[in-house]
Parts: C-alpha cells; sequence; structure tokens
C-alpha cells in the first residue's frame, strides 16, 4: 500500500496543550503536533434526472482490516487484533428525487466516523453529486472495531490498545467507503420508501441514574409499560426504521434496503475480545438483510444482496440491559508495596484484568449475550420493517442542510467554552465500564480523583464544575490534543428529519434535540412528522450532556469537552438548519485542519507471495476441541491476505441425523486468527468454529483463496 497516496497534505503547526499549567507547558511546546488539512468539499449543483422520480442505489464494502491493529473504544485496557468474527461493512443508500436532489447515508461498522474519513470519502465521491455537506456518515459505535483514523491525536492515541495514528488505516477505510457509495450511486433504479417508529422497551437501561434524575421531567415523553425498573424506563424507546424499495420493470416492489436509528452502547464484547467483530448491531444488520433477500427471492450463501444500515442514537448514557449482567470479572486493583520497607514510599497501584487469564471463559460468556440480545432486537426490526411496508410511497422530497463549525484558536459559538478539556469524572471511566484510572493513585500517593462525581463547587471557570485531570496525570500522560471541529447536518427524507451529530448525545440531549427539530419544521411549515437523532456522526467530539446532567460530572459530563452550554448550542444548531431547508438548506463546507499524531506504521504491509513454497495448499492441523471445530493451515502474511478482498474459507459438516451445514468466514460462531510465522512454510492462520448441536460429524474445509483440487481438507469429529 502506498503510504503517501492518503489524499491528504501533511503540514504542521504548533498549539498550547489543552488545559496544562504554564510552567509545564514549556517543557513540552517543542513537541509540535503534526497536523492534516481536509478541504472543503461541496456538493455540486443538483440537477433533476431522466426520467424523473424518486430513485434509490445500494452499496456495500468490506473495512475488515488485517490482524495486528489495535481494537478501538476500550483504550490500554483493550486488545490487539488476532483476526475477526463477524466482518466489518461499509453499507450505503444513495436517494435522489425528481428534482435531483441527492443524499447519501453510510453506516460503518466502526466505532466512530471521524472528519479524516467523512472528507477524504466526499472528496473520492464529487463525481457521484456527494459531497461533505450531503454525506452522512454514521458508526454503530461497536467496540471491537480498528482504531488509528480518528482525526485527534488523543483519540489515536487513548483509544485503541494499540496507540498511534496510521494515515494508511485512514485509506484502507477511505477507499473502501466510497466504493460503496459509487457503487450506490452508479445503480439507481426507481424506488419507494416508508418509514414507522416504534417503541422497544426492556432491552436498554439508563447506566447513568444519578446524572439523569437532574434533568427536569418533561410531559409528554414515551410512556413505559408496568413493572419496569427505573433504569430502564429513563431512555429513549423509539427505533426508527426507513424502509426502501426498488420498483421493476412490471411495476412490482422488491425489498432493497432499511435504515434503522436505535440507541445504545454495541459493548457486547469486553476488552478482553481479540477479534474484529460487529458486536450487537452486526446480528441485527445480518438477520434483516437476510429477511429482505428471503422476499425477494435473492438469496445468497455469503454476503446478501439487500443492505440493512444500523446508525446509533442518543446512547451516551445508555447501555444495553443483559450486559448488566455480564460474568466478566472486572479489573482488580492492587496496591503497590513499599519496597523500602513500611516508611518508604509505595511503587504504583496497577491493575489485574482477569478475563485476560489464559482459560478465562469470560469472553465466551459475552458472546451469548451479544446473540441473545442481537436475536432478539433482530427480531423487532423485523416488525417494524413489515409495518413500514404499508407506509411506502415515491412522493417526496429530499432536502440537506449542513454547518463546520472551526472551534480552533478561540472560534467557538457562544455557549461553548473557548478549549475542550476531559473531566476527572471522565478518567474511572463509566459506571458500567471502570478503566483502569478509577481512584488510580500516582506512585500509591498522589489520588487523582479519577471516579465519577469530581467536582470543584469554588471554580467560576467556563467548565465548572468540572475538575480536568489532573496536572501530574497530563504531564505524565502528555499534551491531550482534543476535537477543535464539528460537523452538523440534517437530512430530510419525505416527511422524516435526520439529525447528524458527531458525538454521543445522552437520553435527554437526543430528546430535546428531536422535539426542537420538529418545532423548527412547523414554525417553517414544512411537513414533517418525525424525527430522529443520528449520533457517531461525520466527526467526534466525545459526549454531549445536558447543563443538568453535566453539572454532577459522572463519565457523560466529564467527557462533554467544551463545557454545559454543549447540548444548547447543539441544539440550536439543528434548530438553524432545519430553518433553512424550506429555501434549499444552508451547506456551510469550511476546510479543516485536524491533528491525528504523528503517523505511525501501523497496518501489515503486504509482503512476497510465498504460495509457490507452499503448494499443494499445507494444512498444519484439523480436529475438535471441546464444542468447537478447529482447522490451522499455512498462508500467507497478514497484510497479504486480506480479509477485505473476499472470503477466506467456507465450512461444512455432515451428520448421520441432521443433514448438512455449511457457514462462511463472516458466521457470528466463526473466528479466524492468524496465529504467527513459520519460517519457510508461510504463516499460521487457525479458523473454529462453534456448531449448533456439538460437533460429530465429518467436516470439509474449502480454502477459497486455493485454486485446484488440493483447496480442501476433510475430517471427521465424533
Amino acid at each position: 500500500m502506498n503510504r503517501a497516496a492518503t489524499g491528504i497534505r501533511p503540514a504542521v503547526r504548533t498549539r498550547a496543550a489543552v488545559g496544562i499549567p504554564p510552567a509545564v507547558a514549556l517543557l513540552i511546546a517543542a513537541c509540535a503536533p503534526h497536523t492534516v488539512e481536509l478541504p472543503a468539499v461541496a456538493s455540486p449543483r443538483p440537477e433533476p434526472p431522466a426520467p424523473p422520480g424518486l430513485r434509490a442505489g445500494f452499496g456495500r464494502a468490506d473495512i475488515t482490516p488485517p490482524p495486528g491493529l489495535g481494537i478501538q473504544a476500550y483504550g490500554p485496557a483493550g486488545s490487539v487484533a488476532k483476526g475477526f468474527r463477524t466482518r466489518l461493512y461499509a453499507r450505503a443508500v444513495l436517494l435522489e428525487d425528481a428534482a435531483g436532489e441527492r443524499v447519501a447515508l453510510v453506516a460503518l461498522d466502526l466505532a466512530h466516523a471521524s472528519l479524516l474519513l467523512h472528507r477524504n470519502v466526499a472528496a473520492q465521491t464529487l463525481e457521484t453529486g456527494i459531497g461533505a455537506d450531503r454525506l452522512l456518515l454514521g458508526a454503530t459505535h461497536t467496540h471491537a472495531g480498528p482504531g488509528h483514523f480518528m482525526s485527534d491525536e488523543a483519540i489515536n492515541k487513548y483509544g485503541p490498545a494499540r496507540p498511534g495514528f496510521d494515515p494508511a488505516v485512514a485509506e484502507f477505510i477511505t477507499d473502501r467507503i466510497a466504493r460503496a457509495v459509487s457503487e450506490a450511486g452508479a445503480d439507481l433504479r426507481p424506488a419507494v420508501v416508508g418509514w414507522v417508529q416504534g417503541q422497544v422497551w426492556g432491552f436498554t437501561r439508563n447506566r447513568s441514574l444519578t446524572a439523569y434524575r437532574m434533568n427536569p421531567e418533561v410531559p409528554g415523553r414515551p410512556m413505559p409499560p408496568p413493572g419496569l425498573p427505573e433504569d430502564q424506563r429513563a431512555i429513549d424507546p423509539t427505533w426508527t426504521l426507513l424502509r426502501i424499495d426498488t420498483i421493476d420493470a412490471d411495476g412490482d416492489t422488491i425489498p432493497g434496503a432499511a435504515i434503522s436509528v436505535f440507541g445504545f452502547h454495541a459493548t457486547g464484547n469486553p476488552s478482553a475480545n481479540d477479534l474484529f467483530d460487529g458486536d450487537v448491531p452486526a446480528i441485527i444488520e445480518r438477520d434483516l438483510e437476510r429477511h429482505m433477500d428471503a422476499l425477494a427471492g435473492t438469496t445468497s450463501e455469503y454476503a446478501p444482496h439487500s443492505i440493512h444500515l444500523f446508525f446509533n442514537g442518543s446512547e451516551g448514557d445508555v447501555s444495553l440491559t443483559g450486559m448488566s449482567r455480564s460474568r466478566c470479572l472486572p479489573a482488580r486493583q492492587v496496591h503497590g508495596v513499599r519496597p523500602g520497607g513500611p516508611r518508604s514510599p509505595r511503587s504504583n497501584d496497577h491493575w489485574v484484568d482477569e478475563s485476560k487469564v489464559p482459560g478465562s471463559e469470560c469472553v465466551q460468556q459475552a458472546r451469548e449475550l451479544v446473540s441473545e440480545a442481537g436475536d432478539s432486537l433482530a427480531a423487532r426490526a423485523r416488525d417494524l420493517y413489515r409495518e413500514a411496508g404499508s407506509r411506502l410511497t415515491s412522493d417526496i422530497e429530499l432536502g440537506r442542510a449542513f454547518r463546520t463549525y472551526d472551534l480552533s484558536g478561540g472560534n467557538v459559538p457562544d455557549g461553548l467554552c473557548p478549549e475542550p478539556s476531559i473531566g476527572r469524572g471522565a478518567g474511572g471511566g463509566a459506571e458500567d465500564g471502570k478503566s483502569p484510572a478509577s481512584n488510580w493513585k500516582i506512585f500509591g500517593l498522589v489520588d487523582i480523583e479519577a471516579r465519577e462525581g469530581t467536582v470543584d463547587e469554588r471554580s467560576d471557570d467556563c467548565q465548572a464544575p468540572k475538575k480536568s485531570l489532573h496536572w501530574l496525570l497530563r504531564l505524565l500522560a502528555g499534551p491531550l490534543v482534543l476535537s477543535e471541529a464539528l460537523q452538523l447536518q440534517v437530512v430530510r427524507v419525505g416527511d422524516l428529519l435526520l439529525a447528524a451529530v458527531p458525538a454521543e448525545p445522552t437520553t435527554e440531549v437526543g430528546f430535546r434535540i428531536r422535539d426542537a427539530m420538529l418545532a423548527a419544521a412547523a414554525a417553517g411549515s414544512l411537513d414533517v412528522h418525525g424525527a430522529a437523532v443520528v449520533g457517531q456522526a461525520n466527526g467526534y467530539v466525545q459526549y454531549i450532556s445536558t447543563a443538568e446532567e453535566y453539572s454532577v460530572q459522572h463519565y457523560e459530563g466529564g467527557s462533554t469537552l467544551y463545557g454545559p452550554g454543549s447540548a444548547g448550542v447543539l441544539q440550536r444548531g439543528i434548530e438553524d438548519l432545519v430553518a433553512t431547508l424550506p429555501e434549499g438548506g444552508e451547506a456551510l463546507v469550511l476546510p479543516l485542519t485536524v491533528e491525528p499524531g504523528k503517523p505511525h506504521h501501523i497496518l501489515p504491509e503486504a509482503g512476497e507471495n510465498s504460495g509457490a513454497d507452499r503448494e499443494p495448499l499445507q494444512v498444519q492441523f484439523s480436529g475438535c476441541a471441546r464444542d468447537t471445530a478447529v482447522v490451522r493451515w499455512y498462508d500467507d502474511r497478514p497484510g497479504t491476505l486480506l480479509p477485505s478482498n473476499g472470503p477466506i474459507l467456507r465450512l461444512s459438516r455432515t451428520r448421520t441425523s441432521g443433514g448438512a451445514l455449511s457457514v462462511w468466514d463472516d458466521d457470528r460462531e466463526v473466528e479466524i486468527r492468524a496465529l504467527g510465522s513459520r519460517v519457510g512454510k508461510g504463516y499460521v492462520w487457525e479458523a473454529r468454529w462453534t456448531p449448533p448441536g456439538g460437533t460429530s460429524g465429518r467436516y470439509v474445509a474449502t480454502f477459497l483463496r486455493w485454486s485446484g483440487p488440493g483447496n480442501t481438507r476433510a475430517w471427521e469429529c465424533r
């Protein structure tokens, strides 16, 4: 891969580290952060299509990277990926109305979307009529995707288990997203759309009740069924589902795509997980895709033909109910010893994560919960999809409004603090996922107060009552280069509005933005009857809490970078964008400078193909262990054997009773790992499959990257 061909121009800009005392800042002033210039890529003026009418196109691209990257969102407590379970995809829907207005919606099986991805994809999709203002790029928020592609150094440094920014990773993902959008734009067909909103209770819970209770009660909110505990009532149960069918030459509708918006943290895979995986959203996506394929009569063994985009909603303080029963052991704090006797200082406190001890069943148990939650929510998605089928129409208008906020150099809107800051309430992690820094003491002596509820009641600073991270911790960690840009967007699909927010808004923030959108639409005489908030979209500025929630500085408030007025600013910004829709929609796309950090070489590079040294195919081992069938073989190194280039193998089992079962390497019960190199033989890969009903039967592994009669291996398990 050509690391120079990233489509981004490096530059250097020096600025003071955020929130560090002047004396300390002098020590690090020479460490200039590395910057990237992002161009202003606004869409061209739309032209009416011929023939006129609503049209839709769909695209999919595999974005599963090779093993070796850090898994994003659990920070240093996470793992470096050794392989993958469910593949990661970019799914795209491109819509065009009778006036030629176009919008592209793309869902990514990633922890976050970033400015780098959004702007660089837009630069590659201008030929399809899609610039930054018409591109909604959202993430499912799986905590089992790769890192190293974010726009700010702090996330690249502390978000993945293996720190650092790699332009090659950003380029790898960017190219495949652009491919999905281009594929959607190249195959536009007459279409009809319909949407519904349903209430889904009992599957999600508010993990931050103390902060949520600070909000005043608002009449007219969804009424929960009786008997639910308080944490399950304190959520937004609204699932928005948009159905898109195409129309064939005979005028019949054919299921093609669906778009879901529903809020929860995709944290089913624990920090001990070492495989890329789409988590619960992946199960929901794939289940509805198979359902649509069956209705359309276009079933496929491997990747489905249909597309289901899952966007995460207002999930800042929301977790899945089942994950609160996780049997994974929490990390255990071990106090430092006094090496020189009772009067000497203790060494650092440290943490032992027993879920990573060899033989731990933590990950297996968590996967059971992921499957349970995924299957239950997928059934609800099918119900909503069927309901939307009765509301299909082609008589809709599309619209978009977009605005860039450059927050660098104090260029912040009224209501935001001039500099971003992380609070001590964020340092210890959320209530259902404490970080190793929780209640940590530096050298066993200095309490850094990394825990929820740490406030400074005497401060009159803009960020008050936030108490920023301890200066000694910031000195040890180095400068925290945080995001200094955000993008807001509103997309109109008929009488439905979608607000794209580059953050994790809490439940109450989502309610307020949604109410404000509907009020602004009514004030502008827009024929709108529904609205939804898409979080994790077009960038990432961490969390957004209400001012009331911010006041108690729990994890969400401590992670609200620009102070207690952040939610109000976002709400007003979305209102303003909705107000511009009747006149065609604002499209303020500004050039931006972002600071992802010093480039590192993390993505494995392609080596020489040593397949000729290994013909015919060499299988190292095949057999069964407990309830799992296992096969190991010699193949190319991870930089060459890219999962995103297509399927690697297919596994099948035949039993005397029960017939045959066949799966690909994208099944949630199949795990693919790269185990290491063997001199003269290539790289050892392993596939593990846990089939239903036990392992007895005859197995066949078909290695799809190899041709000829020697590409299969058969074995028996009793």
